[in-house]
């Protein structure tokens, strides 16, 4: 779990100085008029994440006795990366699949309401993933470098374990469905290469249960802002 927290924190730490060096390539290439997209192209993206996810359980009994709902919100930071493989459709359209995945390494909780027993500060989890998998209809500047891709999908979300205050809860997860939205913007350094960043918002709602012996019922709704790096191969 350490070696994961270090890895992540050093690829964070990195990410500053990758896009100050994409920023200097890009200034030289803004005079380079874009070529038509056509053929196959395949982009990859890498950079920041900040997870919010609203979590909310089906009301809990043991026997009779109604212990409530255990509700509350979990909030972390990471990296975040995707990968998306389409094609130009027309002069300003292109279409294609993608798949989007945040990750933040020790997400906590403020504020968690436990049932009927009341509030519990400073609750921390063994890590938050989110991911999306689906369809995108990307528009673009036929002359230009920015862009706008909406992708609707197939959502999931994992929340590890929490070990601290009131309770011990076991690990959430399920699927559910997610929207995405990235405006961003790429130019040509090389033939057949672009490289740019963009802004990422995508939301989710996800239902599942936990692994504990009531097979609890949780549903989660998900934020997830992203900043990243990206590159992009083909004509």
């Amino acid at each position: 779990m350490q070696t994961a927290i270090t890895l992540q924190m050093s690829l964070i730490r990195l990410i500053p100085l990758g896009g100050l060096l994409v920023l200097s390539v890009l200034v030289t290439c803004t005079h380079t008029q874009a070529a038509p997209r056509q053929g196959l192209e395949l982009r990859g993206a890498l950079g920041y994440s900040w997870v919010n996810d609203s979590v909310q359980s089906e009301r809990i009994y043991v026997y009779t006795a109604d212990l409530g709902r255990i509700e509350g919100t979990a909030t972390g930071s990471g990296f975040a990366g995707e990968l998306s493989l389409g094609g130009a459709v027309s002069d300003s359209w292109s279409l294609g699949v993608l798949g989007v995945y945040s990750h933040a390494g020790s997400p906590t909780a403020s504020e968690i309401t436990w049932g009927n027993f009341g509030q519990s500060r400073d609750v921390e989890f063994d890590g938050l993933s989110v991911g999306l998998l689906g369809p995108y209809a990307e528009t673009f500047q036929s002359d230009g470098p920015f862009y706008l891709q909406l992708s609707p999908g197939i959502a999931f979300a994992h929340l590890g374990s929490s070990t601290r205050q009131v309770a011990n809860t076991d690990p959430v997860g399920g699927a559910g469905v997610g929207l995405s939205l990235a405006p961003g913007a790429e130019w040509p350094v090389a033939p057949g290469l672009h490289l740019g960043a963009q802004a990422r918002f995508t939301g989710a709602v996800v239902w599942g249960e936990s692994s504990d012996a009531n097979h609890t019922k949780w549903t989660q709704s998900l934020f997830v802002p992203s900043l990243m790096l990206t590159g992009r191969f083909g004509k």
